[in-house]
């Protein structure tokens, strides 16, 4: 059983963080450049999409990033959505939500309804930790075994919707599973 109940400070070092913020931010490949060696262990577009582009807003900085490994599975539309616990504060509403992603925005729709009508999948794929005895969370709980969502909250949001709809490329959709030895 995965504790993730209680808040717990960065362990990620500092000297990893992302140079600049905002429009100053270092560009990835930079950062990559500087901090591929320590994180060699990790797929690049995990580094990218959770490490790099959340750094300072994720909650799951307390992970130690040296302690983790992934694999990459692939999974149906279906099994994702009964699968990945989603711990929150923002209500899944599968109703609205696809019009959410969907209205046009200059005319274009949000970022992961683009990717899905573009590829039939994401553009990156979800981040995950493995919780193999069910996990206690700060919004939601569960003995079962279950994956919980790290990083990928708005394409798992639009793909809960296009599967609510029984409109959802079935796949198969690349998930990201990360696991560690760290005590939680």
């Amino acid at each position: 059983m995965i504790d993730l109940s209680k808040y717990a400070p960065s362990t990620w070092p500092p000297h990893l963080a992302p140079i600049g913020e905002g429009f100053q931010k270092e560009p990835f490949i930079t950062w990559w450049l500087r901090n591929r060696q320590e994180l060699q262990h990790l797929d690049k577009r995990i580094c990218e999409q959770w490490i790099y582009r959340h750094w300072g807003y994720t909650d799951f900085d307390f992970l130690e990033l040296e302690r983790l490994s992934y694999k990459s599975i692939f999974l149906s539309a279906q099994e994702i959505v009964y699968s990945v616990a989603y711990d929150r504060g923002v209500t899944l509403t599968p109703e609205t939500d696809r019009y959410v992603f969907e209205r046009s925005a200059a005319g274009i729709p949000i970022a992961p309804a683009t990717a899905f009508q573009r590829l039939n999948t994401w553009d990156y794929p979800i981040i995950t930790l493995e919780a193999a005895g069910g996990y206690i969370g700060r919004r939601a709980s569960s003995l079962e075994p279950s994956l919980v969502l790290i990083e990928g909250h708005q394409r798992f949001r639009y793909l809960t919707s296009l599967v609510h709809h029984y409109d959802a490329p079935e796949g198969p959709h690349e998930v990201f599973v990360l696991k560690t030895d760290q005590a939680l």
